[in-house]
């Protein structure tokens, strides 16, 4: 549904474009042109041809595995403090003592031992760090960085369950 460009009413301007994602179904007879006499096929009767395009849309919430590793076992280092658990967006975040380096060692053999691969090549600088690991249909993006002579480790998680323990 469209107004054909901008259109001024109640003094201000307007333009409207709108795209239905669930089908309208039968046009009610009063609503249709005049002299229409071949009837259209009813819209639940066709697949719907547009895609979604909203984030929740895009996104559907996977369904949790029986073999699907729990967030709270994932390997961590063994200094890790301040450990935050941010289920809503499915991220962990901790604080370690040791510089950034050593953080990336202590969690890549962790995670190794853990069943975890790489899924790409680790950029590790003293500056900051950024290890990718994958499981299964579960995924890892891990970004070190400096902070108050230890390190801040944001852990972002796919596919893991989120179900408390």
């Amino acid at each position: 549904m469209t107004t054909d460009g901008q259109v001024e009413v109640f003094g201000e301007t307007w333009e409207v474009n709108l795209n239905f994602v669930a089908p309208l179904g039968e046009i009610p007879k009063e609503f249709q042109a005049a002299g229409s006499e071949k009837p259209e096929e009813d819209a639940t009767d066709k697949p719907a041809t547009t895609k979604p395009t909203t984030e929740l849309n895009e996104k559907a919430a996977p369904e949790p595995a029986k073999n699907q590793l729990n967030v709270k076992d994932l390997a961590l280092t063994k200094d890790a403090s301040d450990v935050e658990y941010q289920a809503l967006v499915e991220h962990l975040l901790f604080k370690s003592k040791a510089n950034v380096k050593s953080v990336c060692a202590e969690l890549a053999a962790n995670l190794k031992a853990q069943g975890w691969t790489k899924d790409g090549s680790d950029l590790i600088t003293p500056a900051s760090s950024i290890l990718k690991r994958k499981r299964g249909d579960a995924a890892l993006a891990i970004f070190v960085k400096p902070e108050n002579g230890g390190s801040q480790v944001q852990i972002f998680t796919e596919g893991l369950s989120w179900d408390e323990k």
